[in-house]
């Protein structure tokens, strides 16, 4: 027989302090909330970033801090490989390369972005 713990719905019982004050611990954690939540309005859990999957997630952050699995990054920080230049042949490969440049995504491109958009907006959205 395999015995599991059941969390209970039952509303938890109130405690008190030794000044007195009895305080009720499901209450003061939803306070606690809404008051952080009036101090972060801007914090929006409905924009796009919150909507992506993690792997997305953690690829677009990479891409906007430069610590990812480009041959510059990697060439530059940990000596691997043996340039960094780009397989074009035109440029580094970067972040900007990539995402504005490189012949070789161009197709990548055209698909995500059908109008010439900044290296800004693709990486960060627009700015409302």
């Amino acid at each position: 027989m395999r015995i599991t713990k059941r969390r209970s719905s039952v509303v938890s019982e109130p405690k008190t302090l030794k000044n007195g004050i009895t305080i009720h611990h499901d209450k003061t954690k939803s306070l606690m909330k809404e008051s952080w939540k009036t101090r972060h309005s801007y914090h929006n859990r409905q924009d796009g970033l919150h909507q992506m999957d993690r792997t997305c997630q953690t690829t677009l952050f990479r891409l906007r801090t430069g610590h990812n699995r480009l041959k510059a990054h990697l060439y530059k920080t940990y000596k691997i490989g043996y340039t960094d230049l780009c397989s074009c042949g035109e440029a580094a490969e970067t972040v900007k390369h990539v995402l504005q440049d490189c012949q070789n995504y161009r197709m990548f491109r055209q698909a995500a972005w059908s109008i010439r958009t900044d290296l800004q907006t693709k990486l960060w959205g627009k700015i409302e």
